[in-house]
């Protein structure tokens, strides 16, 4: 029966852990039976007569596991709760992978002459422009309309216009830029959203009675005058979506990183489609610093430890779970926060939400009958590198090749180059093998044989550049 994913909750003020495991196939198929016997504290998992699986080893932080309690069997699920009497915290710590929030951090500066381009096909969206101000936005969460500069009266026009950036203002926020209208090229204006002209990417929308430009930062990159497109990079510092969670968690509930959940602890994220139809994530969070224990490869017993928050959703819009952009249970809430996130962050968030849902068995993924939001976890991961990160990487990596197999060849070449001693010529072959043509030098292994009496050699070495690799190598 082999294990193909695990995921333990583990509870160190209880001193106890909640097991959830998926396997490959159907448990209690033909009347199979399941056990789960503790040996010298190390839980294992058996079924008839198939060999034990080793579910956690009492050298993993050393817990000494004492009872089970709350067996499930559903379907290829697994689960149960056990409870032990001491742990070892400091190696527990140790290996946690921990990521911590990081300021909102752009990677341009003021005074830098750049350009910012579509992500996708690399088209022109504004002309390269020396922003003399980089400010920050209003939260998500704050309304640019009820947001007035030494004013709490009533809001006028020019009030409003104290968002608006000028020509050499950039503001910007979470996981998005605002820019001068006037600034923008290369997009299709559609009812308010902006599309690339060339790919037709939704790369954001108008703000502030259209004098301004939202653009999600993740849609668009930032290219210095002084680089060529090939080196686009990405506005912000700390840009995957672990840290966008963590720090939009923290703007809907700054106390939520605290063990105790927050009191409200709901809210709404929507979403604007290139179809320009809205989508919308409801999420309840449970606990956002859970600690989670999973194995690092499938077949390895050995576990990590991971921070991560547990929360339940649903999926708002067209043909999902719920018609109506808010269920009616929610419409009622008028603190409900409710925050847009570009569509990238969406298929992002959902993607790994629905597929780390499968982790829990069917009959604990529901909160209610009426509500049906499942249950799911959103792991903390380390920044692995944004993907342009990542794709200059390859370039580096594959111009290193190129230059390395040119070395080699180089050094093979000059073994096999002709040379000439007082003697005459070394090699016992005909000039002709070792004559230039127009087809390129022609070598022979027989040519590079030593002469048996030490003479002095007069090299001839070939020097070649290596090729410069072309921009298609990034894509």
């Amino acid at each position: 029966m082999p294990l193909t994913d695990l995921c333990i909750e583990l509870r160190p003020n209880l001193r106890c852990g909640n097991v959830y495991l998926q396997f490959n196939r159907q448990l209690r198929e033909d009347n199979r039976k399941t056990r789960i016997i503790l040996k010298e504290h190390n839980v294992h998992i058996k079924e008839d007569d198939d060999e034990m699986v080793l579910v956690i080893r009492y050298n993993c932080f050393g817990m000494d596991v004492q009872g089970i309690s709350i067996f499930t069997v559903n379907g290829n699920h697994m689960s149960f709760r056990f409870t032990y009497t001491k742990i070892d915290m400091e190696a527990l710590e140790q290996n946690t992978v921990q990521v911590d929030m990081q300021p909102l951090i752009m990677a341009c500066r003021e005074n830098e002459e750049f350009s910012l381009i579509c992500h996708n096909c690399g088209n022109e969206l504004t002309e390269p422009t020396m922003y003399k101000r980089l400010r920050e936005f209003p939260s998500c969460i704050v309304d640019p309309s009820d947001f007035f500069c030494h004013n709490h009266g009533s809001a006028s026009e020019s009030q409003r216009d104290l968002l608006v950036p000028l020509e050499r203002d950039l503001f910007y926020g979470l996981n998005l830029i605002v820019i001068n209208i006037l600034k923008t090229k290369g997009f299709i204006n559609r009812g308010g959203q902006l599309y690339c002209q060339r790919c037709l990417l939704l790369v954001g929308n108008t703000v502030l009675n259209d004098k301004a430009a939202k653009l999600w930062a993740d849609a668009v990159r930032y290219v210095p005058t002084s680089l060529d497109v090939a080196q686009k990079r990405h506005l912000f510092q700390h840009s995957s979506v672990t840290h966008l969670m963590k720090r939009l968690l923290h703007i809907l509930w700054p106390q939520s990183f605290s063990p105790a959940c927050p009191t409200n602890n709901r809210a709404l994220l929507y979403v604007t489609l290139p179809h320009r139809r809205q989508q919308s994530i409801l999420i309840h969070i449970v606990d956002s610093q859970l600690r989670v224990l999973r194995r690092i490869q499938p077949n390895n017993p050995d576990l990590q430890c991971f921070l991560a928050c547990k929360l339940y959703f649903g999926i708002n819009g067209p043909d999902k779970q719920f018609p109506e952009p808010v269920p009616k249970p929610w419409q009622s809430d008028d603190s409900l926060p409710q925050v847009e996130i570009s569509p990238r962050m969406f298929y992002e968030l959902k993607t790994q939400l629905t597929a780390n849902s499968q982790l829990i068995p069917y009959a604990w993924r529901f909160n209610t009958a009426e509500e049906k939001l499942v249950l799911s976890y959103f792991f903390y991961q380390k920044d692995e590198g944004t993907e342009d990160d990542n794709k200059m990487l390859q370039y580096k990596k594959k111009l290193q090749e190129q230059q390395q197999q040119q070395q080699k060849q180089k050094q093979k070449n000059n073994l096999h180059v002709e040379y000439e001693t007082d003697a005459g010529h070394a090699s016992q072959e005909s000039d002709d093998e070792h004559s230039d043509s127009d087809n390129g030098n022609k070598y022979s292994v027989a040519a590079a044989t030593t002469p048996t009496v030490p003479v002095p050699i007069k090299m001839q070495p070939q020097n070649r550049r290596p090729p410069s690799p072309s921009v298609s190598d990034l894509n």
